[in-house]
């Protein structure tokens, strides 16, 4: 039994929806971690580096930029051992929404924007308007900051002292 020609209209239906579930398949696929690396892949990794250079650059007030402190390794560390489970995958697609967001405004990817229109992007996401993407900025903000001020470089830095220590006794 021979099969009828396809129209045009079902041809162009059929590759709209393969094209469609490709692209949509491919943003919701999470990759697998980067060597030495519970949970990043190293393209989430170097989005990581992006933002830490604006939000930690060199010769910041503190002394320590977010290379000083391997910030992409506290940002692994962090979501592997801290952060709840349920809150890993989300932060994850928040960070390709980051990466690949730019492209529609910028034409780049975030990463491939220079430094300088980095800060400028991620200060007019930050700005009050949008519940969603300023709720995106400081879960952000959030997750690089504890991973950053938790260092114990930047702890010494800062003269932080735990008081939470149990006291030695003598004797």
């Amino acid at each position: 039994m021979r099969l009828p020609k396809p129209t045009r209209r079902q041809v162009l239906t059929i590759g709209s929806l393969i094209t469609g579930g490709t692209l949509v398949g491919g943003f919701l696929w999470l990759p697998s971690a980067a060597p030495g690396k519970q949970v990043l892949s190293a393209d989430e990794l170097s989005i990581i580096g992006a933002l830490g250079e604006v939000f930690f650059p060199e010769g910041n007030a503190i002394g320590l930029s977010w290379r000083d402190v391997e910030l992409e390794s506290g940002v692994d560390q962090l979501l592997s051992e801290t952060i709840a489970p349920n809150l890993v995958d989300p932060f994850r697609y928040l960070l390709r929404f980051v990466e690949y967001g730019t492209i529609a405004e910028t034409g780049s990817r975030f990463t491939r924007c220079s430094v300088k229109r980095r800060a400028a992007l991620l200060e007019d996401w930050g700005r009050p308007g949008s519940k969603y993407r300023s709720g995106g900025m400081n879960s952000l903000k959030s997750i690089l900051g504890m991973a950053y001020f938790n260092h114990p470089r930047v702890l010494d830095a800062v003269g932080w002292r735990s008081m939470c220590s149990v006291p030695v006794r003598e004797g």
